[in-house]
């Protein structure tokens, strides 16, 4: 199978998804003693790959729960909303490392 090239532009917008960046999120630190304010995974919804927070409202998944499946709970009850919305695994990949590095950028000079 022929693998699908990778976008020259992201096609769903500046930093990989929708509505930008939230600079307001609440930072949780890390056992490194780094931060984070998203957390994303990718899963398939329908016929597309879809990246989707895993932290939400400032909170990580309950232990019990995997990323994907407490993700994607909060996604149908609307409480969470997709960074990118792709056709293919390597393009949702591709893009949630480029807003992950972005994001990175934009919040160390906060």
């Amino acid at each position: 199978m022929k693998k699908a090239p990778i976008p020259k532009r992201n096609p769903v917008g500046k930093f990989g998804g929708y509505g930008g960046v939230d600079r307001k999120r609440p930072k949780i630190k890390n056992p490194d003693g780094s931060f984070s304010t998203e957390e994303t995974v990718t899963v398939p919804i329908g016929d597309k790959w879809v990246n989707l927070p895993s932290i939400i409202e400032g909170k990580r998944p309950p232990k019990k729960v995997s990323a994907e499946e407490w993700a994607v709970k909060q996604y149908k009850k609307g409480k969470n909303k997709p960074t990118g919305v792709f056709k293919t695994l390597e393009e949702a990949v591709f893009w949630a490392k480029q807003r992950t590095d972005a994001l990175g950028s934009i919040l160390k000079k906060k």
